[in-house]
């Protein structure tokens, strides 16, 4: 199947009315403090995953009902993907790869989490078995990622590929996860430098919240 091509994406934007657009490039001191958020993962276990191939790049649905609570309001965890390059720009920095976790409430609002990778000689490989037929990648994978922060950024944007879809929730986790340098390779081979380029603030609010998980 043809994939988006990166190349043209500049004529993305026109694809939605949404005007305050994702990914964005922040900095420290864009970012206001917030109270403390509370983040509950117990039911944030992968199960049985399904492996699709989209013209926006190959997604991965979470068919076993994963869920997480954040401040008191529970989220199914719908699908994720993984862009080769982050597509979020922190303090300058792209970081090898940016993995997006889609969420959904009862009442259809959409969030996303997103976590950034870093090549680590010592890290072992997890994700090799990610793109069989019958995907599978650790139950648990995903709650020990998160349970390495310690602080959540927040904004209001939009999904990153057309039709440009928003609002959205975005939860950026900035300590990056250790992946290893094979894991970062399969991921390039599989969709090369998928990654939107940033766009305006447009006056957006930035918040860093402390994050309390169990």
């Amino acid at each position: 199947m043809q994939k988006l091509n990166y190349d043209h994406q500049s004529a993305w934007t026109y694809t939605s009315n949404y005007e305050q657009q994702s990914p964005i490039a922040f900095s420290q001191k864009d970012q206001q403090l917030g109270d403390l958020w509370q983040l509950d993962t117990a039911a944030l276990t992968l199960g049985h995953l399904r492996n699709q191939v989209a013209v926006i790049g190959r997604q991965f649905y979470c068919e076993d009902q994963a869920s997480l609570v954040l401040n008191g309001r529970s989220w199914s965890l719908l699908r994720f993907h993984i862009h080769d390059g982050a597509e979020h720009v922190l303090d300058g920095h792209r970081a090898a790869a940016e993995l997006h976790f889609v969420c959904q409430n009862e009442a259809g609002a959409t969030m996303v989490l997103a976590l950034f990778a870093e090549a680590s000689p010592t890290a072992p490989d997890q994700f090799a078995g990610l793109l069989a037929p019958e995907p599978k990648l650790a139950a648990d994978w995903l709650q020990q990622a998160l349970h390495q922060q310690t602080k959540v950024v927040t904004y209001t944007g939009t999904l990153t590929t057309p039709p440009i879809l928003g609002p959205v929730t975005w939860l950026l986790f900035p300590k990056t996860i250790a992946l290893s340098p094979a894991d970062l390779a399969l991921f390039k081979a599989d969709y090369p430098d998928n990654h939107r380029a940033c766009q305006p603030l447009a006056g957006r609010s930035i918040i860093q919240h402390p994050l309390q998980l169990t």
